[in-house]
């Protein structure tokens, strides 16, 4: 069962995952690029996502996912490469999905 952001209660934390999956303990984060935003405002988010989310405790893997709608990630393997692997011992998947033009 997936449960949206929208159903999770934190008591006013700052940030939650887009959705969570808690059979698998797995929150997973949709990051959309558009003009003007840049590799390093994304790859910033997920990092300080990284930070946030895995203090949850329904939380032990991490997957984000960036539709790169803009096509403003520069390198995609390189950003997945960069962003994805384990974290503190949470694995951790990023996945670049560019958009045709």
């Amino acid at each position: 069962m997936c449960v949206p952001r929208s159903a999770l209660s934190h008591g006013g934390a700052p940030s939650t995952p887009d959705f969570v999956l808690p059979e698998v303990q797995t929150a997973v984060e949709v990051k959309v690029t558009y003009p003007g935003r840049k590799n390093t405002q994304v790859s910033k988010e997920i990092i300080h996502d990284n930070e946030t989310y895995l203090k949850r405790p329904y939380v032990h893997r991490l997957v984000f996912v960036v539709y790169d709608l803009a096509n403003t990630i520069v390198n995609p393997p390189g950003f997945e490469s960069d962003l994805g692997g384990s974290i503190s011992g949470h694995p951790r998947d990023t996945l670049v999905v560019e958009w045709p033009h």
